[in-house]
């Protein structure tokens, strides 16, 4: 297990490594955050500004230090690493249809695979009763996006699902 201090001397060595003495890099303290898996920690040149400086993640258990990146929010990388180890892994368009609340609505989330997928009526509905009848589903969405809508559907029908990362 990693303590914030030894995280700090991992990430400091690893901005040592980057081999350019001259960009004299500093970690933003006031930046780093804490989440569950570690930290993720900021850095910038001490007396310029830099760009396309990813943040630095430190993983408590293993003290690995990993790259995020600067295409998209940190915030993306952070969750990508939370769910998959990974910050850059991509959401794909799988959808696993899990369980349901009591009060499911089962119409609407029928209605929902419809819209969000290529099932037709009866297979949707198919999906939702065996939803009900206590199994795992797996659905297809037409894309990442309509699977992030999907899921989103399925949440407000009382139903649970999770859109899952592609391998990779």
């Amino acid at each position: 297990m990693v303590s914030a201090s030894d995280a700090r001397l991992l990430v400091e060595k690893h901005l040592a490594g980057f081999g350019n003495p001259e960009l004299d890099l500093v970690i933003l303290d006031e930046a780093t955050e804490e989440h569950s898996f570690g930290w993720v920690f900021y850095y910038n040149g001490r007396n310029e500004h830099l760009f396309g400086n990813a943040p630095l993640i430190v993983d408590r258990n293993s003290g690995s230090v990993v790259t995020t990146g600067t295409g998209m929010p940190t915030e993306y990388y952070v969750r990508n690493y939370e769910a998959t180890g990974n910050p850059h892994a991509e959401r794909g368009c799988l959808v696993e249809l899990r369980g349901y609340k009591v009060g499911a609505r089962k119409i609407a989330a029928t209605k929902s695979i419809r819209n969000h997928t290529s099932l037709n009526l009866a297979e949707a509905k198919k999906c939702v009763e065996a939803c009900l009848d206590g199994n795992v589903i797996r659905i297809v969405a037409q894309s990442s996006d309509e699977a992030e809508l999907l899921v989103t559907e399925l949440d407000e029908s009382s139903f649970s699902a999770e859109q899952l990362y592609n391998k990779g």
